[in-house]
């Protein structure tokens, strides 16, 4: 028999696409976003060997390589992430009622729909939203292998880890904490062993290739070499769970407002994710469900160890690989709750928020992504031949290789840390030039970002206002394009 269309489903769907693909090229790119295109625009080679000394695996700007042909616009180049990020809304539903039931699914559905965090990423040049998708890929096929659906379920397991393992290498914590989770009902476990050991066996060759490259990024990460992140405390697991789902979005006003926009969030995550474990201590080890509550639980608690003995590598974006599994336990809890239980209305209040921090996104300004398309269009449109055109960041200097590579200029090695390496500039087009390389003899632009200035930077600026007499000729606040010389 046909099955019947699920129309509450295609409205979410509908809704989530809506979400995502509005506004999708309004804002600039940003320093992460514009960087991910210029890897993109190398050639396959470069693209694979990591030449620009990425953090991440190749897999993200590979698609972004072979993608780039369609368009380099921020629409474009955002494409693929909301289009993964809507992907990811449908293979979250079809896991929910696989191992669930339709209310759960629907649930799942409408959380993934409105999360402001998948929103936000959703529209993001970056991978986050495809690790999502294939996150949930490896844990649908992983949860079917195990409830017996037979080799079809692990040969898609087999793939889209591999797959994920290219694309993000947060992907292994979700693959160990579903191991872990199994390793704990060891009676269902040498069921499935000689096939989950044969699949595991072919991610590992495939990602063999990677092996290198991995190695020695995760080396400088530990080592303190490339890492930025500052150490969690004990405390991060919790606010993490909060990100988790609410991302960065929050009401542009009064400090108080921001404080109970948090606490409200934060509290009623915890809290849902409380009564869910409650439940599951109830129903016993062999629920499902503790695949969900491991696949939350595991991956922070790794990186939050790791952290602790080494420089930190606790990136909270980076555990978008768990999002699937936190939108399917929290559902699962909605879903069977009785009219007097509280996770019903919990759950009703933190849709409710989701939905307001979805429109506070598209309605305010993202301070993370500054009008840099605009001061670099301000420089091109004005700038002449014999112009000296020069950044006092890498936030601004990288999206304007990205806008105008030919217009970019030089960034200005004050005495900061540069954010890349001199020779991955070059590689894209660029230079990085001393102050007394910075001649003013002629007319010269300067684009800052008073946000990001370490003191050197500032040094530089007073350095160059006091001896000239600037013009300030574009300015937005979080963007300013200075201009000395005749106009």
């Amino acid at each position: 028999m046909r099955r019947r269309v699920d129309w509450t489903l295609v409205a979410l769907l509908l809704l989530a696409a809506l979400a995502r693909f509005s506004g999708l090229g309004a804002r600039s790119l940003w320093f992460d976003e514009a960087l991910s295109g210029l890897i993109a625009r190398l050639d396959t080679v470069q693209v694979l060997a990591n030449a620009a000394g990425s953090s991440h695996p190749p897999g993200y700007y590979f698609l972004l390589h072979l993608w780039q042909p369609l368009g380099k616009s921020e629409f474009a180049l955002r494409f693929p992430s909301a289009w993964c990020s809507l992907a990811a809304v449908a293979l979250v539903a079809r896991l929910g009622r696989d191992v669930f039931d339709r209310r759960t699914a629907r649930l799942a559905a409408l959380g993934m729909a409105l999360s402001p965090f998948q929103v936000y990423y959703g529209q993001e040049a970056r991978m986050y939203a495809i690790a999502v998708l294939v996150s949930a890929g490896v844990l649908w096929s992983f949860l079917r292998g195990v409830q017996g659906d037979g080799r079809a379920a692990w040969w898609a397991y087999g793939v889209l880890t591999a797959l994920g393992l290219y694309v993000h290498y947060y992907v292994a914590l979700v693959v160990l904490a579903l191991h872990l989770w199994l390793l704990l009902d060891w009676r269902r476990a040498r069921r499935v062993l000689v096939p989950l050991l044969v699949a595991d066996g072919l991610v590992g060759l495939a990602f063999l290739p990677q092996a290198a490259q991995f190695l020695f990024e995760t080396g400088e990460y530990v080592g303190g070499v490339t890492s930025w992140q500052p150490r969690p405390s004990l405390l991060s697991p919790l606010t993490t769970l909060y990100y988790l789902v609410f991302g960065l979005v929050r009401p542009m006003g009064a400090a108080w407002l921001d404080w109970a926009w948090v606490g409200l969030g934060l509290f009623l995550v915890l809290a849902l994710l409380a009564l869910a474990a409650v439940s599951l201590v109830r129903r016993g080890r062999g629920h499902i469900g503790w695949a969900l509550l491991s696949l939350i639980a595991a991956p922070v608690l790794v990186i939050l160890a790791i952290s602790s003995v080494t420089h930190s590598i606790y990136s909270e974006r980076s555990f978008a690989v768990v999002t699937p599994g936190l939108m399917l336990l929290l559902a699962w809890e909605v879903s069977k709750a009785s009219r007097r239980s509280p996770a019903l209305y919990l759950g009703t209040i933190l849709i409710v928020l989701a939905v307001v921090g979805v429109i506070l996104y598209h309605g305010q300004p993202d301070p993370a992504k500054p009008p840099l398309r605009e001061a670099v269009a301000a420089v091109t449109r004005e700038a002449q031949a014999g112009d000296v055109i020069l950044h006092l960041q890498d936030a601004s200097y990288i999206p304007a290789c990205y806008y105008a590579s030919d217009m970019a200029g030089a960034l200005v090695d004050a005495g900061q840390e540069l954010w890349l390496a001199a020779e991955v500039y070059a590689l894209f087009g660029g230079q990085t030039v001393q102050p007394e390389q910075s001649n003013l003899a002629g007319r010269t632009w300067l684009t800052v970002m008073p946000g990001y200035l370490a003191r050197p930077q500032w040094a530089f600026l007073e350095e160059r206002q006091a001896a000239h007499s600037p013009v300030l000729f574009w300015d937005r606040a979080a963007v300013q394009v200075y201009t000395w010389g005749e106009r």
